[in-house]
């Protein structure tokens, strides 16, 4: 018997397995003795495995833990001897990250004020994009 997949936009739908083609419309490609199912992707000539999903934000907590203790430290540090300015700059941030339910890394905000405390010399040059561009891992999304 036969293995079929159902594909639309190099994605697999659904499989079934039968002697000939099914005649259900749509693009039915043979992928007997193939190890794919629903969510495996399809390039036009080859069968792929299912994309690890991509999370859109992450917790609080799993943001936070994204900075070293070092830099979390120095940010503290900032609000017990910065100038007002500094102090009222990072007290907004922190207060614009725990209002919101998640952080997503997307968040203009979130970026510019990241990006400021690599500027400023909180954080070490190339971890606000190491902070910011990170993949979110499935932990962070779910549980910090």
């Amino acid at each position: 018997m036969k293995k079929w997949a159902l594909i639309a936009g190099g994605t697999i739908l659904a499989c079934v397995e039968q002697d000939e083609a099914p005649t259900i419309p749509g693009v039915w490609v043979e992928c007997t003795g193939q190890y794919v199912g629903p969510g495996s992707t399809w390039n036009g000539s080859a069968f792929g495995p299912v994309p690890p999903p991509v999370y859109p934000s992450l917790t609080k907590r799993a943001f936070w833990c994204r900075f070293s203790v070092t830099e979390r430290e120095a940010l503290q540090g900032m609000l017990a001897t910065g100038t007002q300015g500094q102090k009222n700059k990072l007290n907004a941030f922190r207060d614009y990250v725990q209002t919101g339910m998640r952080v997503e890394l997307t968040d203009d905000y979130i970026i510019a004020s990241v990006t400021l405390m690599e500027s400023v010399g909180l954080i070490a040059a190339g971890r606000a994009s190491a902070i910011l561009t990170a993949p979110i891992s499935a932990n962070e999304a779910n549980g910090g």
